[in-house]
């Protein structure tokens, strides 16, 4: 993969009283920002969209094309299919390097100590099968008898003879 140089600032040369409301919530200036990006600037916005499919985290395209992390968020919220295209990738890196620690982990067993590659290994593999989709715990749900059928049970239930025939002795 080719990096670019970083630019100087895109933001110059942009009036904000006029872009921006005075009032304007940090929401709105962000959003703001990034409909600026994908209307004047559509080679970065471009980028950024490539970036964010290809599995790049906003601070590594922040470094590339120098929108900001914050706009790169939002630009991201605004296409979710990028979110989907980056949650494939982030499996595919976790799947890939559950494959490596277990190689290493069946590679270095008898020369690591317990508590290092093993934990890290589970973990991985744990969230590689939460991102596919897989079973990562298991819920059990139990019927708790209320107070009324509770009452209910011991009504239903015979009177003991011996109580009855102490009750008539008395």
């Amino acid at each position: 993969m080719r990096i670019a140089r970083k630019e100087a600032d895109p933001w110059a040369g942009i009036d904000w009283r006029w872009e921006i409301p005075q009032d304007a919530d940090p929401y709105d200036i962000v959003l703001r920002k990034a409909q600026i990006v994908s209307t004047r600037m559509p080679e970065k916005y471009r980028q950024c969209l490539h970036l964010l499919a290809d599995g790049c985290s906003p601070n590594l395209i922040n470094l590339w094309i120098g929108i900001g992390e914050d706009v790169i968020r939002r630009i991201r919220q605004m296409h979710p299919a990028s979110i989907a295209k980056i949650k494939e990738n982030v499996l595919d890196n976790l799947l890939e390097a559950s494959q490596v620690m277990s190689e290493r982990l069946a590679r270095e067993a008898h020369t690591l100590p317990t508590h290092r590659l093993p934990n890290a290994l589970a973990a991985v593999i744990d969230k590689a099968q939460l991102l596919s989709g897989g079973v990562t715990q298991r819920t059990e749900s139990k019927r708790v008898v209320t107070q009324e059928e509770l009452q209910e049970l011991f009504e239903s239930l015979p009177r003991a003879k011996a109580i009855e025939d102490k009750e008539n002795a008395d």
